[in-house]
């Protein structure tokens, strides 16, 4: 599915620059519940879009032949909402790119709540100012993982943002802020009854806009704060922790002939803890590079990550940055890329890996040591790509999930919580995707991958995907009606436990959703999810609804 979008104004201009209570509960001791489970979330559109928080290979995307622009706003399964910005369901729909505000209201069966709003200030020629507010959601029963009996689940995330740009002749100026704020519950026998995340930041970016000058720079810092409200170090401790960072980032260019430049970039991050648990450390990103364009034939990237950490994590890394691609002739080329790096494990990212986890100890950060990848993308025919891909990748201190069973008292019950470990994973894969649009009438995606995993830790591989199929099919009949149709299947990797083979149950997820353009600026959306109503669980302990459907309106002025 698509991810959602803000306004088509407001995305061109402001996109340009960098943006970038404890209670425990009774129960008896369960001998079924002592094992060590791990897991990694993967990609879900049901669930969100937002940064994908597993660590699966990139693979270049499929480029079509351009039309108009279509705003697809898509619904999170509020039942499996993680702990950042939710999308939430529709189909796809059309609005008037001059139009600058949006308004969208939607309720579902299980509680599911979509409010969205954005509006964009057009000050002066030269100024622009971008308001988002929303708030997704969902209150009501759902299934626990694995089980048949139902829980009473909620999890609401509100956010807020600001956007200015200032432009001036050779220099874009932007200050930008975000405010998020997310509220669940826990299912039953686990340590922590409720959670709370607060999130916020303010970032200050400046962009040289002049091509005619021979050196180049984009530059941005900003400060992120995070606090978790409840974390549990030891039974009967109930703390805060706060994360403050400092993030620093740049890239300059400097052109030493018409189709050659070199640069360097770099990323800094300064990350402090108030609590005595958890050590402050800083990360160095130094990335100088190479670049050759040959109009219509060759691009060519080389460059090389050097990654430095001092303080917790403290370690000297280095990694490829090289890319390469070769149109053979005009719809065909062929692709290398051989990449990796730093994937800081900070607050944000663990929320989005399982906003249900907790911080039962300090993660290092972990650090993809390769990523490679050859591909060959063809257009036999205008709006159809197809692409053929394979490769390989390794990563070091990959995250994962356990449950771990919290002695209370031993002669008479546990709780449980949910752990980060962390572990070397390689992975070779190999996939095949096609694209068709038709005069935005009728699109199709498709897409299949293989994994082949292998890791020392057995259990990191529980939730990685062995074979996964996505498929999404967009047709407009009428001008006034979209009509989206999306099928998900995985199946997860098979692990060897106690001399037999186990395996975590398959998602098999068919959705489908419209929009229709009911009045000038006034359209009805619907989406349902989980058709089939399967019960397998995308991350560890995640909710699990049935069948779920959320309805509402969209207003645009």
């Amino acid at each position: 599915m698509n991810r959602l979008c803000l306004l088509g104004g407001a995305m061109a201009l402001l996109t340009s620059l960098p943006n970038s209570s404890l209670q425990a509960q009774s129960h008896k001791k369960d001998t079924t519940m002592n094992r060590t489970v791990v897991v990694e979330q993967q990609y879900n559109p049901d669930i969100m879009d937002a940064q994908k928080v597993n660590v699966l290979p990139t693979v270049n995307e499929l480029t079509t032949t351009p039309g108009e622009v279509e705003y697809d706003r898509n619904v999170a399964p509020a039942t499996v909402l993680p702990g950042t910005a939710m999308a939430a369901y529709a189909g796809e729909e059309r609005q008037n790119l001059a139009k600058q505000g949006y308004v969208r209201v939607g309720y579902g069966n299980i509680g599911n709540l979509d409010l969205e709003g954005n509006y964009l200030f057009n000050l002066t020629a030269k100024d622009k100012l971008n308001l988002s507010l929303g708030v997704q959601g969902m209150d009501g029963k759902v299934y626990y993982p694995s089980e048949s009996e139902k829980w009473d689940s909620r999890f609401y995330r509100t956010k807020a943002g600001i956007d200015y740009i200032h432009q001036f002749n050779t220099v874009d100026f932007n200050v930008a802020g975000n405010f998020g704020l997310s509220n669940f519950n826990f299912m039953p026998y686990f340590l922590m009854d409720h959670q709370r995340f607060t999130t916020g930041d303010v970032r200050f970016g400046v962009k040289s806009t002049d091509q005619s000058l021979p050196m180049h720079f984009n530059l941005e810092t900003g400060l992120y704060l995070y606090s978790r409200a409840h974390n549990v170090f030891a039974p009967g401790q109930d703390d805060s922790v706060n994360e403050t960072s400092v993030r620093t980032k740049g890239d300059f260019t400097g052109d030493i002939a018409d189709s050659q430049q070199i640069g360097v970039a770099f990323e800094m991050n300064n990350l402090f803890y108030n609590n005595d648990e958890f050590e402050n450390y800083t990360t160095l990103l130094l990335k100088p590079y190479y670049e050759f364009k040959e109009e219509d034939v060759w691009k060519l990237h080389l460059g090389v990550n050097v990654d430095l950490a001092f303080g917790h994590g403290k370690k000297f890394r280095v990694s490829p940055d090289v890319k390469a691609e070769y149109t053979i002739s005009e719809g065909y080329v062929l692709y290398a890329n051989a990449t990796g790096g730093r994937m800081l494990n900070d607050f944000r990212r663990l929320e989005q890996f399982n906003p249900y986890g907790e911080l039962l100890w300090q993660n290092t950060d972990s650090y993809e040591q390769l990523n490679a990848s050859l591909g060959f993308k063809m257009s036999p025919a205008t709006g159809f790509w197809l692409n053929v891909f394979g490769g390989y990748q390794v990563v070091k201190d990959d995250l994962y999930n356990s449950v771990e069973a919290v002695v209370v008292d031993p002669m008479s019950y546990y709780l449980y919580s949910i752990s980060f470990p962390q572990e070397e994973t390689k992975n070779f894969f190999v996939g095949l995707q096609a694209n068709y649009n038709y005069k935005d009438i009728f699109n199709f995606m498709a897409k299949t991958q293989y994994h082949n995993w292998d890791s020392d830790a057995e259990y990191a591989l529980e939730y990685k995907p062995e074979f996964r199929f996505d498929l999404q099919v967009g047709v407009r009949p009428v001008s006034a009606l979209g009509i989206n149709l999306g099928y998900e299947f995985i199946k997860r990797h098979t692990m060897e436990v106690d001399g037999g083979n186990y395996r975590v149950g398959n998602i098999s997820n068919l959705n489908l959703g419209a929009t229709y353009d009911l009045f000038d600026g006034i359209s009805l959306y619907a989406r349902a999810s989980n058709l089939l109503n399967r019960k397998a669980p995308y991350y560890l302990n995640s909710p699990i609804p049935g069948i779920n459907f959320l309805g509402g309106v969209i207003f645009s002025f």
